[in-house]
């Protein structure tokens, strides 16, 4: 039986590279369930240009706010965790995608382009148990923007990325690994998900993948970063799947830190920790989409991203002493949940703020945890 996928895109734009997807899809008899998710920003000709999809027999469906609030009210306080002007409403999505049986839920950004034939196949091996060749380092940390060319050339780090783990020189260590894939990260063309400091010093794209194999797993143990944005996970990860939405009292220079933009990133970092406890792959590369970047203020991406960047530093370093044993993605959440609590009234480094700022996070993902027993796979 082939496995169901569900596509789960937030857009603030009328989502017009859905239908080359969705074409492509039918081209080459693959089937998926679309569901976009709508925002205060995303024009009424969102919902006029998905209905004219849904005529020509594609299965997509858009839920504006209104739309999202109703469906929300069947679970307790999540409709008022999740900030709307916010890609954190994406978590709407993953909740229906589950709910509708969904094998693997696939997320994509409305500014990822379809760029080669039958764009299923790259995420295809989720779910399965394949032998690929594995990436692993010493120091436990490898950086998958190594196996990206870019114009001019240069040595890039993924977005969240712990500054203290980068410019290192301990080698990769390449092998192979048989495991179950989890999760699979598409890598992107053009522009590349990086950090706004690294954005400031020079201009560069994306040019080609450089790996030998269209895919590569981490060793177990080892650690990085991936986003949102082109990845594919199996249902049964949903607990970790949570884009975390910040907690309170911490700001930038100029603004509340609302829009948190390291929301997957913590996402990836919890989620690989539940992986390595089951024993299943992280895998990144195929299928590439060519990422036209949405326009963007830089200065207040700065000031949205620098308290992530040091406040991910603590997070790491309290994950690595962190020791999972429950089985089953949905106990190990809560698992998770409880040994973060205790690193984080334990953690000495953390002023009263970012102790706030943490404990906030946690009771979100016990709201998000309690909305997953509701529609677990």
């Amino acid at each position: 039986m082939a496995k169901r996928f569900a596509i789960v895109i937030t857009t603030i734009n009328v989502p017009t590279l859905l239908g080359a997807y969705l074409e492509d899809f039918r081209a080459h008899g693959r089937e998926a369930e679309v569901i976009v998710i709508g925002d205060e920003q995303t024009p009424r000709e969102a919902a006029t240009h998905i209905g004219a999809l849904r005529r020509r027999g594609f299965a997509v469906e858009f839920l504006d706010l209104a739309k999202q609030r109703e469906y929300l009210t069947r679970f307790d306080g999540l409709d008022q965790l999740l900030p709307t002007r916010s890609i954190q409403r994406r978590n709407v999505g993953y909740l229906i995608a589950c709910e509708h049986g969904a094998d693997v839920i696939l997320s994509l950004d409305d500014d990822n382009f379809l760029i080669a034939p039958d764009y299923l196949a790259g995420h295809d091996h989720v779910g399965e148990r394949r032998t690929l060749p594995s990436a692993g380092a010493a120091d436990g940390w490898v950086n998958t923007c190594d196996w990206l060319e870019t114009k001019p050339p240069r040595r890039f780090y993924h977005r969240g990325y712990p500054v203290s783990r980068r410019w290192a020189t301990t080698p990769i260590e390449m092998s192979t690994r048989e495991a179950r894939v989890a999760v699979n990260a598409g890598m992107w063309l053009r522009d590349p998900d990086v950090d706004t400091v690294t954005r400031f010093e020079e201009p560069f794209e994306v040019t080609a993948w450089r790996g030998t194999a269209p895919h590569v797993v981490l060793a177990r143990g080892v650690h990085c970063p991936f986003n949102s944005q082109n990845t594919a996970a199996i249902a049964e990860l949903l607990p970790f799947l949570y884009l975390t939405v910040p907690g309170h009292g911490l700001h930038g220079f100029r603004n509340a830190l609302r829009n948190f933009r390291y929301d997957d990133i913590w996402m990836s970092y919890f989620a690989l920790l539940a992986m390595d406890r089951m024993d299943d792959a992280f895998s990144f590369g195929a299928p590439l989409v060519e990422q036209r970047r949405n326009p963007h203020g830089l200065l207040q991406d700065l000031d949205r991203e620098l308290i992530p960047m040091f406040l991910t530093e603590s997070l790491v370093a309290m994950l690595a002493r962190i020791e999972l044993r429950s089985h089953g993605y949905l106990e190990i959440h809560a698992e998770l949940l409880d040994a973060l609590d205790a690193e984080i009234a334990r953690e000495k480094s953390l002023a009263d703020a970012e102790r706030k700022f943490f404990e906030d996070v946690v009771a979100g993902m016990r709201c998000w945890h309690a909305a997953c027993k509701m529609v677990r796979p």
